[in-house]
């Protein structure tokens, strides 16, 4: 082979070696999105358990996926993409999703008791019903997030970006640390809180009785009242305007 030869052959194995290899795997990711939609839940589970095994929750590969009732027991989703995932009724109690992307997510009826959600994106998600007791939310974007009977109790939303237009429909706040660092104090009255208290045979009009529900001082319950009689009537207006215009 002569010189020119060679160094053309020499050129052409470069470009082999360089040139992107087949997306070999686009088949299989195809397969587990639509196996995650499976009604039988050990099937969705393996495909749940070999996507994360692939690092496919971090990539995109599951946004918008269809993820209704699975289980992320002990699975670690810190800095996932999950947006636009449905992932109604899943079972996320205890997972980290340290920063993740839940962006537009349909979480409704979701069990997210005692997860990790520090930083995390919820912008526009849906959260009714879904369960954050005791969960870190530190951090957290919630603005736009629907939270029609979430239930909040015991957790800490220390920094959280949401308003109170949003909290006003949440079910349960009792003993959570809100945006700036105070606990709630009741003001919002909100119906799961009261029904709690009611159910632990607590006096509602007992101040001194639901300051301590709420584990607050009992003038700052009192002060947060006396802002419910002056103020959440016209709150709730409001916020049934937005939704109606």
């Amino acid at each position: 082979m002569n010189s020119g030869g060679l160094r053309s052959a020499i050129t052409r194995l470069i470009k082999a070696i360089q040139a992107p290899s087949p997306p070999a795997d686009d088949g299989l990711r195809e397969s587990i999105v639509l196996q995650l939609r499976s009604p039988h839940r050990a099937l969705a589970q393996q495909a749940l358990k070999t996507a994360l095994e692939r690092g496919w929750v971090r990539d995109g590969t599951l946004c918008g996926a269809n993820m209704i009732g699975v289980s992320f027991y002990r699975y670690d989703l810190n800095h996932a993409n999950l947006r636009e995932a449905v992932l109604a009724e899943a079972k996320l109690a205890g997972v980290n999703l340290f920063n993740a992307n839940l962006h537009q997510a349909d979480l409704r009826g979701a069990n997210l008791t005692g997860a990790v959600l520090n930083s995390a994106t919820l912008t526009n998600a849906n959260l009714e019903g879904t369960y954050f007791i005791e969960s870190d939310l530190r951090g957290a974007d919630l603005r736009g997030a629907w939270m029609v009977g979430a239930r909040f109790g015991n957790a800490d939303l220390y920094g959280a970006k949401l308003n109170d237009w949003q909290v006003i429909h949440a079910e349960v706040l009792c003993g959570a640390v809100m945006p700036n660092g105070a606990r709630y104090d009741g003001r919002l009255r909100l119906r799961g809180d009261l029904e709690l208290a009611s159910f632990l045979g607590i006096n509602l009009k007992a101040t001194a009785d639901m300051a301590a529900f709420y584990n607050v001082p009992h003038e700052t319950y009192v002060e947060g009242q006396l802002w419910a009689d002056r103020y959440l009537d016209r709150l709730r207006l409001d916020v049934a305007q937005r939704y109606q215009s």
